[in-house]
């Protein structure tokens, strides 16, 4: 296996479970149990924390999958009820005790992280695949879009213009009339 996936599966380690980013690079596919796909990936996750020059990984994304685990760890090993906590339950104060700030962060990750498995079992599934509609997936993509760049520190304005463009325009004049007045706005911006 090259350097390139091995960083990718590692990275996979700040969202699933040893288990899960095992299979989804396909793993389940070459070893028999989970015993197996959960050493593949350990021993994937052993070589890239102690070489992440080798794969071109920074050390902010080393510490987020080491957070990553260890609190996996924890809450495997907190039992809730009984039974252990699934990926959404997060062992907490009461919520009553817990600050707001601290609410919304947290139904903020619970929420990516149900959508995130919602949108992977879509992709395993054909049937499911076939009855989501173009525009939730366009919707979905642009929200997250929009997150990832607020996460960056990047811009997420768009721009946004209603005039009435002559029908007797080529395609070209269009798109160069509308670039030009895009340009004329972003000086005025700047």
């Amino acid at each position: 296996m090259d350097d390139i996936k091995k960083k990718f599966i590692f990275k996979d380690l700040t969202l699933y479970s040893r288990y899960q980013t095992g299979v989804n690079a396909g793993f389940d596919k070459i070893y028999k149990n989970k015993n197996s796909i959960v050493s593949a990936v350990q021993r994937i996750y052993d070589e890239v924390r102690k070489n992440p020059e080798r794969f071109v990984v920074s050390v902010d994304l080393v510490d987020a999958v080491n957070r990553a685990m260890k609190e996996r760890s924890i809450m495997k090993q907190t039992v809730v009820g009984g039974q252990a906590p699934t990926d959404l339950q997060i062992i907490e104060p009461k919520l009553d005790e817990m600050e707001v700030k601290q609410l919304v962060e947290r139904g903020s990750q619970k929420a990516w992280v149900a959508l995130n498995k919602k949108l992977d079992l879509t992709l395993k599934s054909s049937r499911l695949m076939r009855n989501t509609s173009v525009s939730s997936l366009a919707t979905v993509a642009g929200i997250a879009f929009d997150k990832r760049q607020i996460t960056r520190g990047e811009a997420t304005e768009h721009i946004s213009l209603k005039a009435k463009i002559s029908e007797n325009l080529t395609p070209s004049q269009k798109l160069e009339m509308v670039l030009s007045m895009r340009e004329k706005i972003s000086n005025n911006e700047g």
